[in-house]
C-alpha cells in the first residue's frame, strides 16, 4: 500500500475529538423532531416529515461561524432548500429536465465554494432539496406546499437558535480565546525545548472571527474584557516568538548558558500563567471570569510572580555584566533577552489588569464582507485556472450524469446516487477520496443497522421521532469529527425518517449500497478525469506569501528608519495579511504533500515545502523585529534601512514572479549588498555610540536572518536546496 493510500485510509477512521459538537447538536436535533410531532398531534405526519427534512437541511448552516453570520446562514439554507424543493417538485418528472436543472444547480454550489464554508452548505443543503423531492412525485401546487412546509422546518431551526442566545452567555467567543491562551501556553512551556516556529497561527485567527461577530447580547463591558484579552494575545505571541528567536542565538555561546537558564525558568513559570488565563476565559460567569484573571496576577499568585521577578533580575544581571556588544551579538542579545522578559511579565500583568476595565472604545463589530463581496469573488473565480470553477463544472457534470444515470436504473430511491456523488466530490484529492471511502464505509453500516432496528422494532411513529433526533443528533455531533461516522447517522437518519412513510427499510439496503458505490465511484472518477492539483496552485499561495511578508518586513525597516514619527497605521494590518498569507500557504502545502507522486509542474511539493519552512523563518525574523520595535531608540542608519527595504520587496517580488511563472529567480539581485551596506553602518554607528549597541544588534542579526531566508527561498527555486531543512 502506498504512503498517499495509508494516509487517506488513516484519516478516514480518525476521529477529531476536537470537532464533536454534542450540545450543539443536541438542540439542533430536537428542532428536527419538533415537526415530526406536530405532525402526529395533528394526525398529518407526512406534512410533519417534510418540515423536519426542511429543518434538518438547516441545521447544517447552525454551525456556521459568528452570530450574525450563523444566523444569515439558517435563513439562507432554509430559503435554498425550500426553492429547490419547488422546483424539484416542477421538473422531476421530466428525467432529461431534472438532469439539466441538477447540473445548473451543482454548478451554482461549486462556485459558492469561493464564498466560504456557510456559502458552501448553503449551496450543498440546496442541491439536496432539489435530489430529494424528487422521491415523492407530486403535483406543482402540492410541491409548492411542501415547498412551504420545508420552509417552516427550516424557521423552527432559526427560532430555537434565537432562543439559545441569551441563555448562553458568549460561548464562542470564550472557547475561542480560552484556546488562543492555551496553544501560548503550550508554547511556552515548549520554549525550553527549543522552538523551531512562531506559535500557532489558527488559534488568534479563529478569535478574531468570533469577536468581529460577536454575541448580539454581549453586554459592552464584557466586549471590553474579550477585546482586552485578544489584543494582549497579539502582544504575548510577538514576545514570545521574539523570546524564542533569541534564545536560539545565543545557544552557540556557552558564556550565554546562564541567561538562557533563567529565561528557561521564566518560560515555564508564564505557561502556567497563561493556562489559568486560558481556564479563566472559558468560564461562562463574568463575575468568576474576573476573579479568575484577577488570581493569575501578582494579586492572586504571589509566590509564582516573586519566582517570575527573580529570574527577570537575574537576565537583567545577565545583561549588565556582560558589558558592551561586540560585532552587535551576544551581549546585547542578552539585553534584548532581559528586555523581552520584561515585556512579557508585563504584558501577563496587563491581562490580570482586564479585571478591572470598565470603560474604553469598544471593540468595532465589523460586518462580515462575504456576501457585500460575492459578485466581484465570483467573478474573479471564473477562469479555467481557478480551483473553484473547475470543481463546480466537475460537480455539475457529475450531478448531470448521475442524476440521469439513476433514473435509468429499477432504485426505489433514485436521489441516493447523485446526493452520494454530491458529498463525495470536493475541490482537492484528500477530502474526495477520504470522503469517497467514509461514505462507502458509513453508508453500509448505516443502512445494515437501521435497517435492522427498524425490522426488530417496528416502531411507531413515537419511536420512529426519537430514533430520528438520535440519528440527526449523531449527524451535528460528528460532523467535523469523522465522515464515515458521519455517513452512518445520515443514512439511519433517511431510513428512520422513510419509516413515516410506510417505506419498506429492508428491502431497501442493497439498492442504497449499490447507489452509494456508484455515486462514490461517479464522484472519484470525475476528479480522476479532470483533477485539480494542489501542487498545481501551491506555487500562486506562495507567491502570495511572499508578497504579504516583503510588504510587512520592509514596512518594518521603514518604520524603523524614521522612529520619530507614529507608528505607521498599516503596519498591524500588513503583519495580519501576512499572517493569513502564511496560514494559507501552510494549508496548501500540506494538501500538495498529500497528494499521490505525480509529474510536477512548476514546484514539486518537497520545495514548496522547503519554501514554506524558509518563510517561517522569515516570519520570526519580522516577529522580533516588530517585538523590539516599541523598545527601539535611533540607530541613525537611515539610507541603509530604506536601501535594504527598497531590496528586499523587490527581491521577495522577483521570487514571488518565479513562482507564479514556473521559472528559476534572475540570480542577480541587490539584496545581499544592502545587507552588507546596513551591517557596515551599524559598525560605524555602534563605535561612535556604544549606547545604541542592542538596537544595531537586533537589527544586524534579524536582517540577517531575513535576507538568508530570502536567499534560501532563491535557492529552493533554481533547484539547488529542494528539501525541508531540519527544525
Amino acid at each position: 500500500m502506498s504512503g498517499t493510500a495509508r494516509d487517506v485510509l488513516r484519516e478516514t477512521v480518525a476521529v477529531d475529538r476536537a470537532g464533536l459538537q454534542g450540545r450543539d447538536g443536541l438542540r439542533t436535533a430536537l428542532g428536527v423532531g419538533l415537526p415530526l410531532l406536530v405532525g402526529i398531534a395533528v394526525d398529518r405526519p407526512l406534512d410533519g416529515l417534510a418540515a423536519a427534512g426542511g429543518a434538518f437541511a438547516a441545521g447544517f448552516a447552525v454551525f456556521a461561524s459568528g452570530y450574525r453570520a450563523r444566523l444569515s446562514a439558517v435563513l439562507l439554507a432554509t430559503a435554498g432548500v425550500a426553492v429547490s424543493t419547488f422546483v424539484g417538485a416542477a421538473v422531476g418528472e421530466v428525467l432529461w429536465l431534472f438532469a439539466v436543472t441538477a447540473a445548473v444547480w451543482g454548478f451554482v454550489a461549486g462556485m459558492l465554494v469561493s464564498l466560504g464554508v456557510a456559502a458552501g452548505t448553503i449551496g450543498v443543503q440546496s442541491v439536496i432539496g432539489l435530489l430529494v423531492i424528487t422521491q415523492y412525485p407530486m403535483p406543482l401546487a402540492d410541491g409548492l406546499g411542501r415547498a412551504g412546509l420545508v420552509l417552516l422546518g427550516g424557521l423552527v431551526q432559526v427560532v430555537l437558535l434565537l432562543t439559545a442566545w441569551p441563555l448562553r452567555r458568549s460561548p464562542a467567543e470564550r472557547s475561542a480565546l480560552a484556546d488562543v491562551y492555551r496553544s501560548l501556553g503550550a508554547y511556552a512551556a515548549a520554549l525550553p525545548a527549543g522552538v523551531a516556529e512562531p506559535p500557532d497561527l489558527q488559534p488568534l485567527a479563529q478569535a478574531r472571527r468570533a469577536l468581529r461577530d460577536p454575541q448580539p447580547f454581549l453586554r459592552d463591558e464584557h466586549a471590553l474584557v474579550f477585546a482586552g484579552l485578544h489584543d494582549q494575545a497579539e502582544q504575548v505571541r510577538t514576545t514570545l516568538a521574539a523570546l524564542a528567536l533569541v534564545r536560539d542565538r545565543l545557544l552557540g555561546s556557552p558564556t550565554r548558558a546562564g541567561a538562557v537558564a533563567q529565561l528557561d525558568a521564566l518560560a515555564v513559570e508564564a505557561a502556567s500563567v497563561l493556562d489559568e488565563i486560558a481556564a479563566a476565559a472559558r468560564l461562562p460567569r463574568s463575575a468568576a471570569r474576573m476573579a479568575a484573571l484577577t488570581a493569575a496576577g501578582p494579586e492572586g499568585s504571589p509566590e509564582r510572580w516573586r519566582r517570575l521577578g527573580r529570574a527577570a533580575t537575574s537576565l537583567r544581571e545577565a545583561a549588565a555584566a556582560a558589558g558592551p556588544a561586540q560585532g552587535h551579538v551576544g551581549a546585547s542579545l542578552v539585553g534584548e533577552l532581559e528586555r523581552l522578559a520584561t515585556t512579557l511579565l508585563g504584558e501577563l500583568e496587563a491581562v490580570a489588569r482586564l479585571s478591572r476595565a470598565t470603560s474604553g472604545p469598544l471593540p468595532q463589530r465589523v460586518r462580515s464582507r462575504a456576501w457585500t463581496d460575492a459578485v466581484p469573488t465570483l467573478r474573479a473565480h471564473l477562469t479555467l485556472r481557478s480551483a473553484v470553477l473547475r470543481h463546480a463544472l466537475r460537480l455539475a457534470g457529475t450531478l448531470g450524469v448521475g442524476t440521469a444515470l439513476a433514473g435509468q436504473l429499477p432504485f426505489e430511491h433514485r436521489y441516493w446516487l447523485p446526493l452520494t456523488a454530491l458529498v463525495v466530490l470536493k475541490p482537492d484529492f484528500r477530502s474526495t477520496f477520504t470522503r469517497g471511502i467514509g461514505r462507502v464505509l458509513g453508508t453500509a453500516g448505516g443502512a445494515v443497522v437501521a435497517s435492522g432496528v427498524v425490522a426488530a422494532l417496528q416502531p411507531g411513529p413515537l419511536l420512529l421521532t426519537l430514533l430520528v433526533v438520535l440519528a440527526a443528533w449523531g449527524c451535528y455531533t460528528v460532523l467535523f469529527a469523522n465522515y464515515a461516522l458521519f455517513g452512518l447517522c445520515v443514512t439511519a437518519f433517511v431510513v428512520f425518517l422513510l419509516g413515516f412513510a410506510g417505506l419498506p427499510a429492508l428491502s431497501t439496503v442493497d439498492d442504497r449500497l449499490l447507489a452509494t458505490v456508484l455515486g462514490g465511484g461517479l464522484a472519484l472518477l470525475a476528479y480522476v478525469v479532470w483533477p485539480t492539483w494542489e501542487r498545481v496552485r501551491v506555487a500562486e499561495q506562495l507567491a502570495r506569501l511572499l508578497d504579504a511578508q516583503a510588504g510587512y518586513a520592509a514596512r518594518l525597516l521603514e518604520q524603523y528608519a524614521d522612529l520619530s514619527s507614529p507608528e505607521q497605521s498599516g503596519l498591524e494590518e500588513l503583519r495580519a495579511s501576512a499572517r493569513l498569507a502564511r496560514s494559507n500557504a501552510e494549508a496548501s502545502v500540506a494538501r500538495a504533500l498529500a497528494e499521490p507522486p505525480g509529474r510536477p509542474r512548476g514546484i514539486s511539493a518537497e520545495q514548496a515545502a522547503a519554501v514554506g519552512s524558509h518563510a517561517r523563518s522569515y516570519a520570526l525574523a519580522a516577529l522580533a523585529l516588530h517585538a523590539h520595535l516599541p523598545a527601539a531608540r535611533p540607530v541613525a542608519v537611515r539610507p541603509a534601512l530604506l536601501a535594504l527595504a527598497t531590496e528586499l520587496r523587490a527581491a521577495l517580488g522577483e521570487l514571488a514572479a518565479a513562482l507564479r511563472e514556473g521559472r528559476p529567480p534572475v540570480p542577480e539581485n541587490g539584496l545581499a549588498q544592502a545587507r552588507e551596506q546596513l551591517r557596515e553602518a551599524l559598525d560605524v554607528r555602534v563605535r561612535a555610540d556604544p549606547t545604541t549597541a542592542l538596537d544595531a544588534a537586533v537589527l544586524d542579526v534579524e536582517t540577517a536572518a531575513v535576507v538568508e531566508a530570502a536567499n534560501a527561498v532563491a535557492d529552493v527555486l533554481r533547484g539547488r536546496a529542494a528539501r525541508v531543512p531540519p527544525g
